[in-house]
């Protein structure tokens, strides 16, 4: 008996000590330890694994050779592959890590190395699984030989079929290259040639299967740069935009575009903006399905305040963009709503810093109608993260939330949600002589944080809301999340494009101030646009889902 007692005991210790030993804190002095290996571990990227957790990658030079690691943290913050990350790629001189979900609790990273010997670059791919194996064979498959790999290389997802990656060539060319979740390449091998010239690509997907890409280019005369963009169906068919392919070609420095899907086939690019001399705002483009140029010809100036560097922008799940800037003195942090055509919604240019002399921010969708932005103050040595709503209401208040007080932070960080209000931020630090990666977690108020349907939560506001599914696109299945303003009779249905009922989720009686959840299995149903109607004796709300098998 007394032995019984005694494992009992030690086990109790043990399960305890596991469990909070990397928990997530409310201590912006105390996050959990990503990696904390010998030498450097630089340049973390983040998607979440699709069940409150997130996957992080980053460049690691443990050993003293440059290498690929990566590890998942659970919705609890508790690492769950090995101690200091698994090991993606030890080809020779791996770096610049990039990676999307895999749409089934995994991830598809992408790198750029020199297996092949200066300088014979190669752009590869490899597959993790949620345990943490990887499923592809080792060190990754190579998606583009050494006549058309140089770096930068960037990618999407395309639901849980797979991921197109871009990157430049050895002479500036954009290519791109999509590949199954088998890891068998789609288009032409060594990539489709998207242009003999350019930097710095973007890419985001079409939800059809395809992609758009932009990027920005010098002009004949290398007098100014311009920017770019293409469209690749699923097939792998460059189709170039109603103006040849370019975005905005007017005098003076247009830089550094960003993209985010438009949820209607299109895409909407930002850019910073020099045509008039001294003067650099946010600019924005919007394309259409077909390629056509649906805004006025070389863009529209989206901000009233000046900017520097990059535009990051995000959709706000209502057919617009919610998108961050740092400040032309570079002293603040803004961010801004645009409709779908363009016009700004939210009046004066919202303020998220007070003149701390920030980083420039990063910005990620809520999963719903808002966004999450994340900037570091460097002479504080803080980490800060706000919440925007769909009205421009700030969740954390003036100045945002300290996720972490660090020691010498170098402004590499990122973030991701999972569409509940919860976001996962990464960054690197080096708290005495070497760099590590750390994490933690921000819950939203008003959200709730892993509860089921029905479950009590006060923090939930009693209001008719109807959040956008997550993951989207999907395959195949889906979580809906809704509130409803009065306890009473709901119900949420599925409809196709041709407006026939595909499924019900929920037909019941359902209480006010609960978050409630309904999950779609669309196991039996086709690739496809779908719509899902919540509707009440009082209120109806309806949205989209994308299917993609």
């Amino acid at each position: 008996m007394y032995k019984k007692i005694l494992l009992l005991l030690l086990f109790a210790l043990c399960f305890s000590f596991q469990v909070g030993f990397a928990q997530w804190t409310a201590d912006s002095t105390t996050n959990v330890k990503v990696c904390q290996a010998t030498n450097d571990q630089k340049y973390p990227e983040m998607v979440t694994d699709g069940a409150g957790g997130a996957i992080i990658v980053w460049q690691d030079v443990r050993d003293g050779s440059t290498k690929i690691y990566a590890q998942r943290l659970d919705s609890s913050g508790i690492p769950r592959w090995q101690a200091n990350g698994i090991v993606i790629s030890t080809a020779t001189d791996s770096k610049i890590p990039n990676l999307t979900s895999d749409g089934a609790g995994g991830a598809i990273i992408t790198w750029f190395d020199l297996r092949n010997g200066w300088p014979k670059g190669c752009v590869a791919v490899q597959r993790v699984n949620s345990n943490g194996d990887t499923l592809w064979k080792a060190n990754g498959i190579s998606l583009a030989d050494s006549t058309s790999a140089w770096a930068y290389p960037e990618i999407t997802g395309y639901g849980s079929a797979g991921a197109i990656v871009t990157w430049v060539g050895k002479n500036s060319e954009i290519y791109a290259q999509k590949v199954d979740t088998s890891g068998v390449v789609q288009w032409t091998p060594g990539g489709i040639l998207l242009a003999t010239s350019g930097s710095v690509p973007q890419i985001t997907p079409d939800n059809s299967g395809g992609a758009f890409v932009t990027w920005y280019s010098y002009n004949a005369e290398y007098t100014h740069t311009d920017i770019f963009a293409q469209h690749v169906s699923s097939d792998g068919v460059v189709t170039g935009l109603s103006t040849g392919d370019s975005i905005c070609c007017v005098t003076g420095y247009q830089q550094n575009p960003q993209l985010v899907f438009d949820g209607s086939g299109g895409a909407i690019i930002s850019w910073l903006d020099h045509r008039t001399e001294n003067e650099n705002y946010p600019y924005a483009q919007r394309v259409g399905s077909g390629g056509e140029i649906l805004w006025v010809k070389d863009g529209l100036q989206i901000a009233t305040t000046k900017a520097y560097y990059r535009i990051p922008i995000v959709s706000d799940g209502a057919g617009g963009a919610i998108f961050t800037w740092l400040g032309g003195n570079s002293a603040d942090v803004y961010v801004q709503r645009i409709n779908e055509n363009g016009t700004p919604q939210w009046g004066p240019d919202i303020r998220l810093t007070e003149s701390t002399s920030p980083t420039i921010p990063g910005i990620i969708s809520d999963g719903a109608t808002g966004a999450f932005i994340i900037w570091e103050n460097p002479g504080e040595g803080k980490i800060k993260l706000q919440h925007v709503t769909l009205d421009g209401t700030l969740s954390f208040g003036p100045g945002g939330k300290t996720v972490s007080t660090g020691k010498n932070m170098s402004g590499y960080f990122t973030v991701a949600t999972d569409g509940l209000g919860r976001a996962i931020a990464a960054w690197e630090d080096t708290p005495l002589y070497t760099t590590d990666i750390y994490a933690e977690r921000v819950v939203v108020p008003g959200f709730t944080t892993g509860v089921s349907e029905g479950e009590d939560v006060k923090a939930v506001p009693r209001e008719f809301t109807l959040n956008q599914n997550f993951p989207n696109p999907f395959n195949p299945t889906t979580t809906i999340a809704f509130t409803l303003a009065e306890n009473g009779h709901a119900t949420l249905k599925v409809f196709d494009v041709l407006g026939r009922e595909v499924a019900t989720l929920v037909n019941a009686q359902l209480k006010a101030g609960e978050l409630h959840r309904a999950t779609f299995d669309a196991t039996r149903f086709s690739t496809g646009l779908y719509f899902y109607r919540l509707e009440t004796a009082k209120s109806v709300l309806v949205k989209k889902l994308m299917l993609l098998k």
